[in-house]
């Protein structure tokens, strides 16, 4: 069943506390996974703006993997992490 743009903004996971997501293909709402303390976060950097990386204030462990490298995106991602403790990256050329 499909969702509207106003339930997917609204689209939430509050009770997840780790996740694996995939955004190199297709977009999700990281809003979404504004919760988890542990993210694996597979993401196309040319795909995806700025505006829509939420503030993640439980998460600990980031692990970033994202093709398309820039220094400006991974600083944005960080700005929105503020208990961030292990930050791993994969960068894919």
């Amino acid at each position: 069943e499909s969702l509207t743009c106003d339930e997917w903004k609204s689209f939430c996971l509050t009770n997840l506390t780790r996740a694996e997501l995939d955004c190199s293909s297709f977009h999700f709402p990281l809003k979404a996974f504004h919760n988890v303390a542990s993210l694996r976060l597979k993401i196309d950097q040319v795909n995806f703006r700025d505006d829509f990386i939420p503030t993640f204030h439980n998460l600990t462990l980031l692990d970033l993997d994202y093709r398309n490298y820039s220094w400006h995106f991974l600083l944005e991602v960080l700005k929105h992490c503020p208990k961030l403790q292990e930050l791993k990256i994969d960068q894919v050329c």
